[in-house]
C-alpha cells in the first residue's frame, strides 16, 4: 500500500476482479454504464481531463462523455483544479481492494494500476 493518502479512496468488494484498470474503475463505479467517471471542464465548457469507465485518465480527451458519473469539477486544467500548495503530492484518488492500492490517479492526473 502506497505510503501516501489520497483526496478520494473508494473500496472494492474482496471478490471484485481488479486485474486491469478497466476492471478497477469498473467495480469502483458499477454505475457508470459507459460515461467518464470523473471530468475537470474549463470555464468554456471544454473537458480538459477525464477518467473514463475503461480506466483511462487522459488531458484533453478527444470524445469525452457529455457528462459524469461521479463528479465533474472546474478548472483550467486537472492541475489547476486540484491545486497542491503543500508539495504534499496526494493522490487524487485510491481504489483499494483490502489493503492494496489496485488503481491510482496521482496529483498530476496520470493514472495507474497497482
Amino acid at each position: 500500500m502506497a505510503s501516501k493518502t489520497a483526496l478520494h479512496v473508494i473500496s472494492v468488494p474482496p471478490t471484485a476482479i481488479t486485474t486491469s484498470a478497466a476492471m478497477a474503475v469498473s467495480a469502483a463505479h458499477p454505475q457508470a454504464n459507459g460515461l467518464d467517471i470523473y471530468q475537470v471542464v474549463n470555464s468554456g465548457g471544454k473537458v480538459v481531463w477525464n477518467l473514463s469507465s475503461s480506466g483511462i485518465a487522459t488531458t484533453n480527451p478527444a470524445k469525452p462523455t457529455l457528462t459524469a458519473a461521479a463528479a465533474r469539477f472546474q478548472g483550467a486544467s486537472f492541475i489547476a483544479a486540484f491545486p497542491d500548495p503543500t508539495h504534499a503530492q496526494l493522490d487524487f484518488l485510491q481504489i483499494v481492494q483490502g489493503s492494496k492500492i489496485v488503481y491510482r490517479v496521482d496529483y498530476l492526473g496520470n493514472g495507474y494500476t497497482s
